[in-house]
């Protein structure tokens, strides 16, 4: 698949515009985007909240999104991957995790299409399958929203940490 620069800033838009509900219904921050090094550079899109950001990882060598929940640090992203290294904090948890939950009460068909498209993403391998993602994933925002802002930090103790 061809990745042109004006693709991926349309697709960054986009994905601003979709979650933009974060900021605007929910209090989020303005979404903070940094982009990688070169074309092909995983692009981050992050939402901050006050315990609890909303951080999307967009992977343009394979066409694939990843929507985890942050652990924020006095309204700050941490850095560093899933666990704070100096104490095995959980900071970083899948959306697809928290979306298993009953609480959040998601509809199972969008779960399963997010399944397929990572188990076949050559099917989905371009711009617009990671806008068919992106939609599957703002609705399951949508249906969790709720219960993240509700558990805040308590949703990365549930998650355990590593020790």
């Amino acid at each position: 698949m061809l990745l042109t620069p004006e693709d991926k800033s349309r697709f960054v838009l986009f994905a601003t515009e979709a979650l933009a509900f974060l900021h605007e219904e929910h209090g989020f921050a303005l979404p903070a985007v940094n982009e990688g090094e070169d074309l092909w550079s995983t692009t981050t899109v992050t939402f901050a909240g006050v315990d609890v950001g909303i951080e999307v990882d967009i992977e343009w060598k394979e066409f694939v999104l990843f929507v985890m929940l942050v652990r924020l640090d006095a309204g700050k992203i941490p850095q560093g991957d899933y666990y704070r290294s100096s104490s095995g904090e959980v900071i970083r948890i899948y959306l697809q995790a928290v979306a298993q939950r009953e609480e959040c009460a998601v509809d199972q068909a969008i779960l399963a299409r997010l399944r397929a498209r990572y188990q076949n993403t050559r099917a989905h391998f371009n711009v617009e399958g990671l806008r068919a993602q992106l939609e599957d994933y703002v609705e399951i925002l949508r249906s969790c929203i709720g219960f993240i802002l509700r558990s805040g930090k308590e949703l990365f103790r549930e998650s355990g940490s590593r020790g």
